[in-house]
């Protein structure tokens, strides 16, 4: 990776500008055009260096119910269930695990009456035996940021 993109990396994980043009500011920082900024963002996207760039929001802090599901299911039938557990919007992520429950999503949901409906429809699937909610008691949330050693941003 180039030293430039480092920067841009280093600069995309923290402070990213709330401005009506983030590029243009982050352009301005790195002695870039806007556009230069875009390109290099998609390109660093295209290659997989970049997942996403999108804002991290406490889900209780909107009124919103979260939670870990996981669920013991047959080995034969664990890529149906991941998949209906895909199809509902409220989750955000799912992934399999080589244990007694062996998949695991996690969900944020708009009461705790639709987590508990979004279980009820996982155990109806071909293959799972149980399905435990785990609703969210206490926050954990670790910071983490790569330090590419660019030399940060003058």
């Amino acid at each position: 990776m180039e030293a430039l993109d480092k920067r841009l990396v280093e600069r995309l994980q923290s402070d990213f500008p709330l401005v009506q043009r983030p590029y243009l500011a982050l352009g301005k920082e790195l002695g870039l055009p806007e556009a230069e900024v875009i390109a290099r963002v998609e390109a660093l996207k295209k290659a997989g260096l970049v997942r996403s760039i999108s804002a991290v929001f406490d889900p209780a802090h909107l009124g919103l119910r979260s939670a870990l599901i996981a669920a013991q299911v047959e080995p034969d039938f664990l890529e149906g269930a991941a998949a209906v557990a895909s199809r509902f919007p409220e989750v955000t992520h799912n992934y399999g695990r080589g244990d007694t429950f062996n998949l695991w999503f996690t969900v944020i949901a708009a009461s705790a009456g639709r987590l508990r409906e979004i279980v009820r429809r996982l155990k109806g699937c071909a293959g799972v035996r149980q399905v435990v909610l785990l609703p969210a008691r206490r926050k954990f949330k670790l910071e983490v940021q790569f330090d590419l050693g660019s030399g940060g941003i003058e």
